[in-house]
């Protein structure tokens, strides 16, 4: 059954820490809470890498990946839906563009969430 889950709310409060390798080009990971509808706050992490092709005046050409997963066992009710032990979120982002002033980003971006999860009476799902 796909698409069983389609309305879940969430809340994600993440903190970054990075390590710049080169002038240019960092990697960094990301990790903090997830409020998941009714089930409460879950530890959330995450990898990511980001680049800059080019640097001219205010304007830097570049681009990111981040990856970042939950991961919740515990019963309660999701997308009203019971939820029999198991969820897995995992939020993909690929980004290449311009960014201004180091504030305002304006080139085209992919974001995807993925995931399963555990229901009562249907077995493991997708998200």
């Amino acid at each position: 059954m796909s698409g069983m889950l389609t309305d879940v709310d969430s809340d994600l409060y993440l903190g970054r820490a990075g390590l710049g390798l080169s002038d240019g080009f960092e990697v960094f990971g990301r990790f903090g809470m997830g409020e998941i509808e009714e089930l409460g706050n879950e530890f959330m992490w995450g990898l990511g890498t980001r680049v800059t092709f080019i640097e001219k005046d205010d304007i830097r050409w570049g681009a990111l990946f981040q990856l970042t997963t939950l991961n919740a066992d515990e019963n309660g009710n999701v997308g009203g839906r019971r939820l029999a032990g198991d969820l897995d979120v995992y939020e993909y982002q690929l980004v290449i563009g311009p960014t201004f002033n180091n504030t305002v980003y304006l080139g085209p971006f992919a974001h995807f969430v993925d995931g399963d999860a555990d229901l009562a009476g249907f077995g493991s799902v997708d998200i």
